[in-house]
């Protein structure tokens, strides 16, 4: 099907849970996407929203003036070791796929994700040696373009329709991730800098003076002694610039890493 319109992607709203019941059903229902064995009842699926979005992103996708696709992330594990890595599950109208909307979704999904700290995000794929009529490759293709790695297979831990399936699990780090958490006080190490380059400065312009020019009264009018001065008298004024630069981007690291702090406490209590 062809999109009719530009497609927009929010928050999930739990009014959604309605149209997304219908796109999940087709999967639990005709596929081996979902292991689940049946659907669930708008009311369950809107409690399992109602407890994503306490801790977790949860995003749509509408187009033609409906949802179309939705996307989720949530706990991969409740220890607090954990609390670095999410999971992502993602659901298309069987109507709307290969639209580009899939992307869309994911790269919303994982650009909030890295907002909380998240380093690591895991897919769990269903995944055949064979393709069949219930099941494709496309989850596993899509997965691998986005960027995801298999990093786990699962052999016949799924049985539906009578037949037995393997779980992939496919991980991916986060652009924004930062395996170490960087020093907040590294800008600091510009004022040190500073002082140096400052020391240079001067020296370079004193050995012009000192070697070139002879320093006179006649000579004052020369660009070396005249770029001498300016330099005495316009590096304490970089200096400030730069140590206040330093000092205020200081300041925002410390602040922005201590709401990490609290993202990742949020989701570990």
């Amino acid at each position: 099907m062809l999109l009719t319109n530009e497609f927009t992607i929010r928050e999930v709203r739990l009014e959604d849970a309605a149209r997304l019941a219908e796109i999940y059903s087709f999967y639990v229902l005709n596929t081996a996407v979902s292991f689940e064995y049946y659907a669930p009842t708008v009311e369950e699926l809107e409690e399992r929203i109602r407890h994503t979005i306490e801790k977790y992103p949860y995003f749509v996708c509408e187009a033609d003036n409906k949802i179309v696709g939705y996307a989720y992330a949530g706990a991969y594990s409740a220890r607090e070791a954990y609390a670095w890595t999410a999971t992502a599950s993602i659901y298309l109208d069987k109507d709307y796929r290969r639209h580009g909307i899939g992307t869309a979704l994911y790269d919303a999904l994982e650009k909030r994700l890295r907002e909380m700290g998240i380093v690591n995000i895991l897919a769990g794929v269903a995944y055949c040696e064979k393709e069949d009529e219930y099941l494709s490759r496309d989850s596993y293709k899509f997965h691998l373009k986005m960027g995801y790695s298999p990093v786990a297979r699962m052999k016949s831990v799924g049985k539906k329709f009578d037949r037995w399936y393997d779980l992939l699990w496919m991980q991916k780090k986060t652009n924004g991730a930062r395996l170490k958490d960087k020093n907040p006080f590294r800008g600091l190490l510009l004022i040190p800098l500073m002082a140096v380059v400052t020391i240079v400065v001067f020296a370079i312009t004193l050995l012009i003076d000192a070697y070139l020019i002879p320093w006179d009264t006649e000579s004052l009018g020369h660009p070396a002694p005249a770029f001498t001065i300016l330099a005495f008298i316009g590096m304490p004024f970089v200096n400030i610039g730069v140590c206040g630069f330093a000092i205020i981007l200081t300041i925002i690291r410390l602040i922005r890493a201590k709401m990490k702090k609290r993202s990742v406490w949020r989701m570990t209590s």
